[in-house]
């Protein structure tokens, strides 16, 4: 039996410890001694914690940095991930890495995650019954967590008990881990597919001419355009159409008034125009939100997109949407013609039409259910003394602690709010917090790059223009720093990024590929586009001015920041 060895507290400690039970309610009931113990223990698993880097995690991450996004956001969806992606194919997901310092997060999918995941899919896809199955899974998913996300919206939080909160967000929190864990595979067949169709279309086109890189990329820029319209231009359709009946029925000065005296206005006098505009908060209320971004479109939002509609050319508008889809598909199908496409290039065609709907509709689903989250965060943090920039940094079971036993540590919060690194796996999550996080994130992720002149990625929507950077890691940036003529360069977008995207004169990611949402936006918004440079966020400066050669996917950089401003000395 081992010793024991008596330890002298100070009496203001003893009298600490006392009071401790308001603070700890699980400490409620034990002796002194005991707390103490418990106190000590977890103190010295904080002092010993450190995360054992594997020699196969060193540099092997496919890394993407946002805008500061939290613990509950990025946990819910890591922890989801690896909990129940096996479920959809098989072939799970195992590890991600996340960090984040300041105004930055580091998102990093395990690139021989992303190999198992994108080859086993593409192979397994041949076979028609694992086809259908797969996506009528994948409908299923979809739906579902789109019914319940709109059923939450409708509640009213403020009449839940305590009882009855914890009980909605622990199965929500189950419902939206397993939505983000059975659509991940996006992220691997994204890559996987899009190889695959480059290097088959590559072999066609041999055979009929050769081709210079700025018609080969004209051509693939084409193949890869999307059939359907993405939900920003559906919004835009139905705001159109919905303006052309305002001047059908001569209610066009209606809109020169006050949003308030418009709304009241419509209620009282016109109840089909504003029953329109219901519709349209009804279906696309969830377009503006982000990963931060919590506030959806309103009926003020329509108000307004329906005055800047009123201002144009509407037929005209409405017959470009139109005939921009008419003509994609017309010239699809004689690309098709014209390089003889074989039954292995048509499964790719079908197979990534697919996908980008996909895209649209996990998008959709992905947004819905961070505002349901933070919903959830808004009420909760009503019952004590709790600020919601607090819970926000918070882990789903934390919250749930939360909830049962009124106790937070948010001084362990606080810690990682400021700076974070974590690898997270199926039943494992490697911690640290401080200075010790920012130091191992620097020692596992690539660095910011020097001396590099220009770099490549995929061009997906063809064009060339020069412009000044204005490097953008979340929406709020991107509002705040662009403006007309400016050249947006971004990790990713969302929909939250597109009123910045609008005032761009050309558009670059370090990720991404033919169906990301800033590939398919810049083609309906007709922008130079360069996507999966890797590293232009961390190459690029604000003020740098550059050359997007979207034709040759290459970013020229023509004079940096730095030394526009040593020569204007």
């Amino acid at each position: 039996m081992e010793k024991r060895q008596i330890v002298q507290i100070p009496v203001e400690q003893v009298q600490k410890l006392r009071e401790l039970d308001s603070l700890r309610k699980d400490l409620v009931g034990y002796p002194i001694s005991k707390k103490v113990h418990i106190l000590l223990q977890e103190k010295l698993k904080d002092a010993f914690e450190k995360i054992e880097i594997k020699e196969d995690e060193k540099e092997d991450w496919t890394e993407y940095i946002r805008g500061s996004v939290p613990t509950h956001i990025f946990g819910t969806i890591a922890i989801g991930i690896t909990k129940y992606s096996g479920e959809m194919i098989g072939v799970p997901f195992t590890k991600f890495l996340v960090a984040s310092e300041g105004d930055k997060t580091w998102w990093c999918n395990y690139n021989k995650d992303l190999e198992n995941v994108g080859n086993f899919l593409l192979a397994n896809f041949q076979d028609k019954s694992f086809s259908k199955n797969y996506f009528i899974k994948y409908d299923k998913v979809i739906n579902g967590i789109r019914e319940r996300t709109e059923k939450l919206r409708k509640e009213d939080f403020s009449n839940f008990s305590k009882e009855t909160l914890l009980e909605k967000y622990s199965l929500f929190i189950e419902d939206i881990m397993r939505f983000f864990g059975l659509t991940m595979d996006i992220d691997a067949i994204d890559i996987y597919l899009e190889k695959a169709m480059k290097e088959k279309f590559e072999k066609l086109i041999s055979k009929e001419e050769e081709l210079s890189k700025s018609k080969f990329n004209s051509k693939y820029s084409l193949l890869t355009s999307p059939v359907e319209l993405s939900y920003i231009t559906t919004e835009e359709f139905a705001v159109l159409k919905l303006a052309k009946e305002i001047k059908k029925q001569n209610l066009v000065s209606l809109f020169d008034n006050e949003p308030e005296r418009i709304v009241m206005n419509l209620k009282e006098n016109h109840p089909k125009i504003f029953e329109g505009i219901e519709s349209l908060v009804k279906k696309f209320w969830w377009t503006s939100l982000g990963w931060r971004q919590v506030k959806g479109n309103n009926f003020r939002t329509y108000v307004s997109k329906l005055k800047g509609a009123l201002e144009k050319d509407i037929e005209k508008e409405i017959k470009s949407i139109n005939n921009s889809i008419k003509k994609v598909k017309s010239e699809k199908k004689q690309l098709a013609i014209d390089f003889n496409f074989d039954d292995e290039m048509k499964f790719y065609l079908r197979l990534f039409e697919k996908y980008v709907l996909l895209h649209d509709y996990r998008k959709e689903d992905q947004m819905r259910g961070v505002a349901i989250m933070d919903k959830f965060l808004f009420e909760i943090k009503k019952i004590g003394d709790i600020r919601y920039e607090d819970l926000v940094w918070a882990w789903p079971d934390e919250i749930k602690n939360y909830l049962r036993e009124g106790v937070i540590d948010l001084e362990k919060i606080r810690d990682r709010k400021g700076a974070f690194f974590t690898i997270i796996e199926k039943d494992n999550i490697r911690q640290l917090t401080g200075e010790e996080a920012i130091k191992t994130r620097k020692k596992v992720l690539m660095p910011d790059q020097q001396n590099i002149h220009n770099f490549e990625g995929m061009g997906v929507s063809l064009g060339k223009v020069v412009g000044r950077v204005r490097v953008c890691h979340s929406s709020a940036d991107s509002i705040k720093k662009v403006r007309k003529g400016d050249i947006l360069v971004a990790s990713m977008t969302l929909p939250d990024y597109v009123p910045a995207m609008k005032k761009a004169v050309a558009i670059v990611t370090d990720e991404g590929g033919v169906t990301c949402h800033a590939a398919i936006v810049s083609r309906e918004l007709k922008l130079p586009c360069i996507v999966g440079t890797k590293i232009a966020t961390k190459v690029l400066n604000d003020g740098d001015l550059v050359e997007v050669n979207a034709n040759h996917g290459v970013v020229r950089i023509i004079k940096t920041a730095k030394s526009i401003i040593t020569n204007s000395k």
